[in-house]
């Protein structure tokens, strides 16, 4: 039988081995085929997007890829008559080469975040521009085309950008891996909380973004539409009321939300999402997790905060050559310089001054205030270092904002610089605000903690104006507290107001803290504190605020014309 079968293979025609050496061919390069197709099916079943008709997704990969008309079925088939095997062979080779291709650019550009497995920014965008085009081709010609060019029509889509609370605090605390952990588990919370016909993407470093597919009943109301979107958006923050399971600990993450509803004038994807950015970005300045849906009467004033806030970020690269920071001295009732406080200062090219209240809230509206504290401690510094070399008795007075104290490396880059210009820290003052000490973060009891440690004193700032100020008094034990500018301004006409001076001045006393009056603007005034038993003073009437280089100059020359006879003898004395 093995000789029979041997000698007819032998002698079996040259055809009849071509077509054997094809079949084979054609299993391998056909099992190849389908081993490439599972692949990139398992791909496209990663990036969450298979709820999609199949049409759509091809038409957003065929516009991101450029892909090239569909193969011919000639090259698939197996050459005919006479053709050979090797032409097979490289025609396979020709279309598995290919098929490669697609996958990798798939992989590589159109379709995948690496971290989270969802569709990517490109991918997103180009999304929102063929869901507005077909859109726009199903609008009715004559009346209805007029009243979208008008902008009128409202569609039943939203766009919601989704950014993730205090996500640079969580990378710095736990580490990179916790934040990319955070990141994918953030995403699959957003996913379970969906519909199918919605699609969510990575959007940037920590955001993401929803395409938002409302009610489908034919011509809804825009007001039916907004709620839909606003309970779609609450049903996306109450999925995160609930702690984050990570491997090793339990993180409660929150997320802010912008929130747009289309409309028909905006047949650029890209207007659209401006719009939600626009939302986000007040969602971000509000003190908790929130959604905020775009409101174009705020659009112009908005857009004008946002190019202020660029600016600002400009002037914080800059590194001091817009911002400054002047001293403004505090005194003793013998009219020594006891110490100076840094004020911030904001010169813009174009429009001048910015005021410091506008300026530091528009940093914490933000998130920037951690960039522009480091740039403007490091001016405070530099300027103090020039003071001490006059005086080395002098203290500092540093401003800490509240989002300052939340960033666990606050202390520690205040020692490195302190360090770095040989000042010692036991002549540093924290000025901190009651709103500061209302954040429960780990970090804040840290950092303070880390100050008193250190030997940084700690002043309780605008004392009397907060709705606890003894109970802050009490958890943080200050070394100074500060009464608010507004008391001193009204003691000459309010009595009320000499009465809550004169009960801090003797809480202040038996406590043994120090204290401070900010606003002394007229020798009354001054004269009015010191008899209430206040032994530090700080104002415009003593010393406005001045460069360092002034600074110095008035301690070694004429000094600051300090009104002595407004203080009583045995004050001034003591």
């Amino acid at each position: 039988m093995v000789r029979r079968a041997v000698s007819w293979c032998c002698a079996a025609s040259p055809t009849s081995r071509t077509r054997l050496v094809q079949r084979q061919l054609e299993r391998r390069g056909n099992g190849h085929l389908r081993r490439l197709g599972s692949e990139l099916e398992a791909m496209l079943d990663g990036t969450h997007i298979t709820a999609l008709t199949a049409s759509r997704s091809d038409q957003v990969m065929a516009r991101l890829m450029l892909a090239p008309a569909a193969i011919p079925s000639a090259d698939l088939a197996p050459p005919a008559g006479a053709a050979s095997a090797l032409n097979f062979e490289a025609r396979l080779q020709r279309l598995t080469g290919r098929f490669q291709a697609v996958l990798a650019r798939a992989r590589s550009l159109a379709l995948l975040d690496p971290l989270t497995g969802l569709p990517n920014r490109r991918y997103f965008i180009e999304h929102l521009q063929l869901e507005l085009e077909r859109w726009r081709g199903q609008l009715a010609p004559g009346a209805g085309s007029a009243k979208a060019a008008a902008g009128e029509t409202v569609l039943p889509f939203g766009v919601i950008l989704i950014d993730v609370d205090r996500f640079k605090i969580i990378n710095d605390s736990y580490g990179h891996r916790t934040g990319d952990a955070v990141l994918k588990a953030v995403a699959t919370r957003l996913q379970d909380s969906l519909a199918p016909s919605d699609l969510l993407a990575r959007y940037g470093a920590d955001e993401l973004a929803i395409w938002v597919e409302l009610t489908d009943q034919p011509e809804p109301s825009q007001q039916a539409l907004l709620q839909e979107l606003r309970e779609r958006s609450n049903a996306l923050l109450a999925a995160f009321r609930t702690p984050l399971n990570l491997d090793a600990i339990e993180l409660t993450v929150g997320v802010s939300l912008g929130v747009h509803l289309l409309t028909s004038a905006q047949d650029d994807g890209g207007e659209a999402l401006k719009c939600a950015n626009l939302a986000l970005v007040r969602a971000k300045g509000r003190p908790h997790s929130t959604a905020v849906l775009y409101d174009s009467e705020q659009d112009v004033s908005e857009l004008t905060s946002y190019q202020l806030y660029l600016d600002l970020i400009e002037a914080i690269r800059d590194g001091g050559q817009q911002l400054q920071v002047l001293f403004q001295p505090i005194f003793a009732p013998s009219g020594r310089v006891q110490a100076v406080e840094a004020l911030a200062r904001w010169t813009h090219p174009s429009l001048g001054p910015i005021p410091p209240d506008r300026f530091l809230a528009l940093a914490a509206q933000h998130r920037v205030i951690v960039p522009l504290g480091e740039v403007l401690q490091r001016l405070s510094l530099d300027g103090f270092q020039t003071i001490q070399a006059r005086d080395p008795a002098i203290r500092l007075a540093l401003n800490l904002h509240p989002n300052q104290l939340s960033d666990p490396f606050l202390v520690r880059r205040l020692l490195e610089q302190l360090q770095l210009r040989g000042l010692p820290p036991g002549r540093l003052t924290a000025e901190l605000t009651e709103q500061a000490l209302l954040e429960q973060e780990p970090a804040v009891q840290t950092n303070l903690q880390l100050l008193r440690q250190y030997g940084i004193a700690l002043s309780l700032d605008d004392f009397g104006t907060g709705y606890s100020s003894l109970v802050m008094l009490g958890n943080l034990r200050p070394d100074e507290v500060k009464i608010d500018r507004s008391f001193a301004q009204s003691m000459l006409s309010d009595p009320y107001a000499v009465q809550v001076v004169s009960m801090i001045t003797g809480m202040a006393l038996s406590l043994e803290l120090d204290l401070v009056a900010e606003g002394v603007d007229s020798p009354e005034v001054l004269q009015a504190l010191a008899r209430l038993g206040v032994r530090r003073f700080q104002g415009y009437l003593l010393g406005r605020p001045m460069t360092a280089a002034e600074l110095v100059v008035r301690l070694a020359g004429r000094g600051f014309g300090f009104p002595a006879a407004s203080v009583p003898a045995e004050v001034a004395e003591g």
